[in-house]
């Protein structure tokens, strides 16, 4: 689990107000009547796990279904005439460090040795465990399109769990070291994952990964990274 922090345990209040006004006495009675992992909305309402965005629009939209004024928006950054700390606002920046497929595999090269851009960012989880990619391609154009940015969090340092439908960054290492990454939303089954592609493009088509299955690279597939936030540049 995130180490809380002010804007976290904001919205996690926001988003129990939100779950109240849908007339859901418990956390454990909205989740079990929507199929949450139970654990994943507690922690979201402790604000001990960082509520994404695509987090937010599944519990705006059910709980928007039952009655409650509440929107995605409203639960990540409250409405404007609520009071957030100032510290909320401190901007830092967060590297940009390389691009990640949206479609085939794109191979990595060494890491710069500077970034290649900076992004501003209000910090949410440790900045440690906090970096930027270049989405290049279209098949999750629906909500990152190609030339957009993947806010990630690194899975080695945030030791947080892979669930069902979050949008994440997988790692393929081939034998010979070649390293390459993708963006996808995963599905869990038992004996590997289901790599889901969010597109216009007829294209695209979901991936299974079998965890007992082994090419003649001995390619190794894992996710490496949640991604947090989805981010553009406003056009000049």
């Amino acid at each position: 689990m995130d180490k809380p922090t002010p804007l976290t345990l904001a919205q996690g209040r926001r988003l129990k107000a939100a779950r109240q006004a849908a007339g859901f006495r418990s956390a454990r009675a909205a989740a079990h009547e929507f199929e949450w992992p139970e654990s994943t909305y507690r922690a979201h309402e402790a604000g001990t796990r960082t509520i994404g965005q695509d987090d937010a629009d599944r519990y705006a939209r059910a709980f928007r279904a039952r009655g409650a004024v509440v929107s995605s928006q409203s639960i990540l950054f409250g409405s404007t005439e609520e009071e957030i700390p100032a510290e909320l606002f401190e901007v830092g920046e967060i590297p940009v460090i390389g691009e990640v497929a949206a479609g085939l595999w794109m191979e990595v090269t060494d890491s710069p040795e500077e970034p290649l851009e900076m992004l501003p960012f209000v910090p949410v989880l440790s900045q440690k465990a906090t970096y930027a990619l270049r989405v290049r391609g279209d098949s999750v154009n629906k909500i990152a399109p190609d030339g957009s940015y993947v806010i990630c969090a690194d899975i080695g340092i945030t030791g947080a769990a892979i669930e069902n439908d979050d949008l994440v960054i997988v790692e393929r290492l081939q034998a010979s070291s070649m390293r390459e990454v993708t963006v996808k939303r995963v599905r869990l089954k038992k004996d590997g994952l289901v790599l889901l592609p969010e597109s216009t493009n007829p294209r695209w088509k979901p991936v299974e990964i079998n965890s007992h299955n082994t090419s003649p690279d001995d390619v190794d597939v894992r996710v490496i990274a949640h991604v947090v936030w989805i981010a553009s540049r406003a056009r000049k």
